[in-house]
């Protein structure tokens, strides 16, 4: 899946539009609607505003339902301790926050190449050795992602996943495995880290993004919409 996403955002229409103001557009909302605290709305809003944007970029519905269905089902399943504590309407904010907060990063993630963001932090003297880490794990994090796929392939071969109990002893089997090769490897990854020994002259690509005062105008007033609505509705 990393594979997938890291190709598809090298094809998608807005690869080339400066990553700053797709932050400001995808990123900093689910910052803003972290301060709700009472509003169900203004989280559909901000919810119903990315699903808008990808119908309008035809990204995959599959990758997008994926990544959506796995962080529900995650965040109901961590919201169960809260029932005898909290309101029922206190649990479903947490989980729309955990909808909004996964369709707008699906969309900043499918819509900009990880080497744009290492190349943009790799400009700043104060993260430059921290993108030059981060692009040479990424290699490592793609083979460890097809390792995965090699060994959940081969259970599957076998129909080590026919049963609800063979599920999860063998998916406990593969990711047993996965930890202990990639502890194996460890050292080639330290090794691959620490012998830099220097401040990095790792190479990026140089990179000329579209930047647009509209698109960026129109990031930011959608998020002072979002402060406004917050200030003036979301009351406690």
């Amino acid at each position: 899946m990393l594979r997938t996403l890291m190709s598809y955002a090298k094809l998608n229409r807005l690869c080339n539009v400066h990553p700053i103001e797709k932050a400001i557009l995808f990123l900093l909302p689910i910052i803003v609607c972290g301060f709700v605290k009472n509003s169900i709305v203004i989280l559909l809003i901000n919810i119903l505003t990315m699903i808008a944007i990808h119908i309008i970029l035809r990204n995959p519905k599959t990758i997008i339902l994926k990544f959506t269905k796995g962080i529900l089902i995650f965040s109901i399943f961590t919201s169960i301790s809260l029932i005898f504590d909290q309101s029922i309407r206190y649990i479903a904010i947490l989980i729309l926050k955990s909808i909004s907060g996964v369709l707008s990063i699906l969309l900043f993630t499918m819509t900009t190449p990880i080497e744009d963001v290492f190349y943009l932090g790799s400009k700043s003297s104060l993260f430059k050795d921290i993108c030059d880490i981060a692009k040479n794990m990424i290699r490592f994090l793609i083979l460890i992602e097809d390792e995965y796929l090699l060994l959940k392939n081969a259970m599957k071969s076998r129909q080590g996943f026919i049963t609800t109990k063979f599920k999860v002893i063998n998916g406990a089997k593969v990711m047993g495995f996965l930890f202990v090769n990639t502890m194996r490897r460890w050292k080639e990854i330290s090794d691959s880290i620490e012998s830099r020994g220097y401040r990095g002259n790792t190479v990026y690509l140089e990179r000329k993004f579209e930047f647009s005062k509209l698109r960026f105008g129109l990031g930011c007033f959608y998020n002072i919409i979002l402060v406004v609505l917050i200030l003036s509705f979301d009351k406690i």
